[in-house]
């Protein structure tokens, strides 16, 4: 079986992409390898999510991720970022500054 453990991001406003990801609680490193370009990567359990510059315009991929809580979350980000939040069944739609969309969903609390 197979499982994503990289997704790479390319954006024009790699800045403004950065601190919308790490709104949503991505902590960021900034790394270069080699001669390459400047970019910023942020390990998600089995995850990492890095983000790259570029001049083109970026493909309109749609994301889905988890938290542990949905409320604060949505308190951290900036309203025009938010398509929508469905309260019953905790989940929202995001759109970060270039385009793309998050579907965002609480991880289930487990009973005491």
């Amino acid at each position: 079986m197979a499982h994503i453990d990289l997704i790479v991001l390319y954006t024009s406003h790699i800045e403004r992409l950065c601190a919308f990801y790490a709104s949503l609680g991505f902590r960021f490193v900034e790394e270069q390898h080699g001669g390459g370009p400047r970019h910023y990567a942020a390990s998600a359990g089995d995850l990492v999510l890095e983000l790259y510059p570029t001049r083109k315009c970026p493909s309109r991929n749609r994301l889905g991720i988890s938290v542990d809580n949905i409320e604060a979350l949505l308190a951290s980000v900036d309203a025009g970022c938010v398509l929508g939040y469905e309260v019953q069944s905790k989940t929202a739609l995001l759109i970060d500054p270039d385009g793309r969309r998050i579907d965002v969903k609480q991880l289930r609390q487990k009973p005491a």
